[in-house]
């Protein structure tokens, strides 16, 4: 698997009162996943070129909440 060599420090902060799935996808690979409770934080290293997926249990199972650029987070910091 090829990584990429530039990487950022990315945050996120689960905001909503229900568990969510943080997925970290670079070259159509899925590079870590992360369950984050309600109000939870997390810091993250991400090649620049990734992008995070959010998912949630839905009524039907697993939702697709959001999907973002990784360094949209980094600019949060």
């Amino acid at each position: 698997m090829d990584f990429c060599h530039y990487s950022c420090l990315c945050h996120y902060l689960n905001k909503s009162r229900y568990l969510i799935i943080l997925k970290l996808i670079y070259a159509d690979k899925i590079l870590l996943e992360k369950v984050l409770f309600p109000f939870e934080e997390w810091y993250f290293d991400a090649p620049v070129e990734a992008h995070v997926e959010l998912w949630s249990n839905g009524l039907s199972g697993a939702e697709l909440l959001d999907r973002f650029e990784a360094g949209s987070l980094a600019n949060a910091l």
